[in-house]
């Protein structure tokens, strides 16, 4: 059970929710419509996929399917959905 959300961001077609769970950071993220964006690599942040299989961020496409992204910070998994 997340413990509060401390972002959210709508911009561009890039869709997410970021949480704060006890000491860690979840996003949960996905382009709306046709849209897509490649994932960048974050040192300290990790992306899975909807049935929790874990994701290479320097090899994947955000698309309508939501990603899971877990980091330390927000800052850490926002990084790896910038442009």
């Amino acid at each position: 059970m997340p413990d509060e959300c401390v972002k959210t961001v709508h911009a561009d077609g890039l869709a997410a929710y970021v949480f704060r769970v006890k000491d860690r950071v979840v996003a949960i993220a996905w382009c709306e419509g046709a849209r897509s964006r490649k994932l960048k690599s974050a040192p300290t942040a990790q992306a899975y996929d909807i049935m929790g299989n874990g994701l290479w961020l320097k090899d994947s496409v955000l698309e309508e399917s939501p990603v899971y992204l877990v980091g330390e910070s927000a800052e850490a998994v926002l990084a790896s959905l910038s442009r």
